[in-house]
C-alpha cells in the first residue's frame, strides 16, 4: 500500500508545499512527488492573511493533508548538544531544560523542545536538543489555524534539510564523514555540520548585507571561519572529557572526529555569481573548490522538474515529507509542554496502528475463511472417495439397529415369561384351597390388576401376606359375595421378580 505524506516549508519571504508517496517497498527509488505548489508574501503579511493563503491553495490544489510536518525556523530558537547521564525520557527534559536555564531567554515552563538520544555508552548519553519560546511557535500555529490545518507536527527547519541530504547525499553513505551545509536567504542564514550521528554544530544569524543591500561575502567568509574556529575548540573540549570518562562533556559534539568531506549551499545569488560564491564558501571552510556544491545536484524525487528542483524551500519540504514516511526520519519534532505527543504525530501512529489492526483482524478473518474452504474442498473429495465404503458401513449400521430391536423385544418377552411362572408357583404355594384367579393383568415384573374367588378372604389374605412375593398387595375395592358363596377381591400387587426368584429357590 502507497504511503503519503506532505510537507511545508514556511519562510519569511514564502511558501512551499510538497506531497510526496511512498510506493511500495521500492525504498528511496520508490519515492515520488504527487503534487508541488510554492508562492510568495512580503515579509509585513499578517498570520491570517498568510494563512488564508495557504487555505486557498490547498482547497485550490486539493492538497493532501495525511501526515502534515511543518518547519520552524531555526532562528527562533537554540540547538545544542549536550551529554547527560542515562535518564528517563521525562528526567532528560527537565535536564536538559535546566542545563539551558543560563542560555534560555525565557523561563523553562515557556518553552517549546525537541530531543533525541543520539549515543549511549558508559552510562551517559548524548542528546541533540531544539528549544525555542512558545510565543515564537505560537505565531506559526496562528498561521495553520487560519489554514484550516489542525493536525500536524513541527520540525526545526534544519531537519528537513537533513532527512534529504541522510537520504541521498553519497557523501554521508559511511560513518565518520560529515558535510557541511549552508543556506542563505535574504533574512537569515544557516550553516550547520551533518553526519549520519545527526546534526553536530549549528549556527544561524541574520543575513549579513552591505550598505547597498547586497549580500556580503567577505562576511560570510568571516562566519564559515569562525565556524570552523568553534568545531575545532569544541572537538579540543569533546576529547578531553571523553578521555577524562566525565558524565557530563561541555559543548556539542564531545567525543566526534570533524571530517567534513563536502559542503552544500543554497543561495540566491545569480548564475553568473555562482562560482565565485562556491569558492569562497569553500576556501574558508578549509575545503577544495570541487568539495562544494549546490542543493540542486543533489538527485530530485521523480516527479519534479529541474527548474522547480531549484526553487527555495523544495528540498526542505521533500525532508519534511520524509520525517512523516519514516524514511530518514530525524524524531526531532517539536512538543510543548503538556503535549506527550506532537499533535501530527500523535495522529499519524494512532491512525497507523487503527489501520495495522483493522488489516490484521481482516486478515486473520479471510485467512481463517480461506482455511474453512480449504478444509471442505478436501473433505469433499475425500467423502467421494469413501462413499463406497461409507455405503457398506451404513448397511451394517442399520442391520445393527435391527437386531438391537429384536434383542430387546425378545429380552422383555423372556423376562415377561419368567416373571409369569415364578407368579404361579408362589401363587399355587401361598394360597388356600378353592381359590381362583378370574382377571390377571401383568406389566413387566409387577401385577397391575388380580381379581378372584376364594372361600375365605380373611384366609386367603393372610396368606398373601406371609409371602415376600405378595406382601405389598392392595385392596382395590369392596369385597362381595357371589351365588356360589364365594367371596370375590380385585387387588393390585406390585410383585418382584427377584423377590419371587428368591423365594421359589
Amino acid at each position: 500500500m502507497n504511503k503519503k505524506a506532505t510537507g511545508l516549508d514556511l519562510r519569511a519571504d514564502g511558501w512551499t508545499l510538497l506531497a510526496m508517496e511512498k510506493r511500495g517497498r521500492a525504498g528511496k527509488d520508490g519515492l515520488a512527488v504527487v503534487n508541488f505548489l510554492q508562492g510568495k508574501w512580503d515579509p509585513g503579511t499578517g498570520l491570517e492573511a498568510r494563512g488564508e493563503i495557504l487555505k486557498a491553495a490547498l482547497r485550490r490544489e486539493k492538497f493532501s493533508r495525511r501526515g502534515l510536518v511543518v518547519s520552524l525556523p531555526a532562528g527562533l530558537g537554540q540547538w545544542e548538544r549536550l551529554v547527560l547521564p542515562g535518564l528517563s525520557p521525562e528526567l532528560v527534559k527537565k535536564a536538559l531544560l535546566a542545563n539551558l536555564a543560563a542560555k534560555l531567554s525565557r523561563p523553562p515552563e515557556e518553552m517549546a523542545l525537541a530531543y533525541k538520544k543520539r549515543q549511549e555508552e558508559a552510562g551517559a548519553s548524548e542528546v541533540e536538543t531544539f528549544v525555542c519560546p512558545q510565543q515564537a511557535v505560537a505565531s506559526y500555529r496562528q498561521i495553520l489555524r487560519h489554514a484550516g490545518l489542525h493536525r500536524y507536527s513541527l520540525l526545526p527547519r534544519p531537519y528537513g534539510i537533513a532527512n534529504y541530504l541522510l537520504a541521498f547525499s553519497e557523501h554521508l553513505r559511511r560513518d565518520g564523514q560529515q558535510v557541511f551545509v549552508i543556506e542563505i536567504s535574504s533574512v537569515e542564514t544557516e550553516v550547520f555540520l551533518l553526519g549520519r550521528e545527526g546534526i553536530i554544530h549549528h549556527r544561524s544569524f541574520p543575513s549579513p548585507l552591505t550598505p547597498e543591500g547586497a549580500y556580503n561575502l567577505e562576511a560570510l567568509a568571516e562566519e564559515l571561519k569562525l565556524t570552523r574556529f568553534l568545531l575545532r575548540k569544541k572537538r579540543g573540549t569533546g576529547e578531553r572529557a571523553v578521555g577524562a570518562r566525565a558524565p557530563q562533556a561541555a559543548g556539542a559534539g564531545a567525543g566526534y572526529t570533524v571530517n567534513p568531506v563536502f559542503a552544500y549551499l543554497f543561495s540566491p545569488f545569480s548564475e553568473t555569481e555562482s562560482t565565485a560564491v562556491l569558492k569562497a564558501v569553500a576556501e574558508s571552510l578549509g575545503l577544495d573548490p570541487e568539495q562544494a556544491a549546490f542543493f540542486s545536484t543533489l538527485r530530485p524525487p521523480a516527479g519534479l522538474s529541474a527548474s522547480e528542483w531549484e526553487q527555495p524551500g523544495v528540498l526542505t519540504a521533500a525532508g519534511l515529507a520524509l520525517e512523516s514516511l519514516g524514511a530518514t526520519g530525524s524524531g526531532m519534532r517539536l512538543s510543548l509542554p503538556g503535549e506527550k505527543e506532537p499533535p501530527g504525530r500523535r495522529e499519524f501512529f494512532s491512525w497507523s496502528l487503527l489501520l495495522m489492526a483493522f488489516l490484521l483482524g481482516a486478515g486473520g478473518i479471510f485467512f481463517h475463511f480461506d482455511t474453512l474452504r480449504k478444509e471442505r474442498v478436501f473433505l469433499r473429495a475425500w467423502l467421494q472417495r469413501q462413499e463406497p465404503e461409507l455405503v457398506g458401513v451404513r448397511r451394517l449400521l442399520a442391520k445393527e439397529e435391527r437386531l438391537r430391536e429384536k434383542f430387546s423385544r425378545y429380552s422383555a418377552l423372556e423376562k415377561e415369561r419368567q416373571f409369569f411362572f415364578t407368579f404361579l408357583a408362589e401363587w399355587e404355594r401361598v394360597v388356600p384351597p378353592g381359590t381362583i384367579i378370574t382377571s390377571l393383568t401383568l406389566e413387566g415384573n409387577r401385577v397391575s390388576r388380580l381379581s378372584g374367588q376364594t372361600p375365605s378372604f380373611s384366609l386367603f389374605y393372610e396368606a398373601l401376606l406371609a409371602s415376600p412375593f405378595f406382601k405389598d398387595l392392595q385392596v382395590m375395592e369392596g369385597i362381595t359375595t357371589n351365588p356360589e358363596g364365594l367371596e370375590v377381591f380385585h387387588l393390585a400387587v406390585p410383585a418382584g421378580v427377584g423377590r419371587g426368584d428368591e423365594r421359589a429357590k
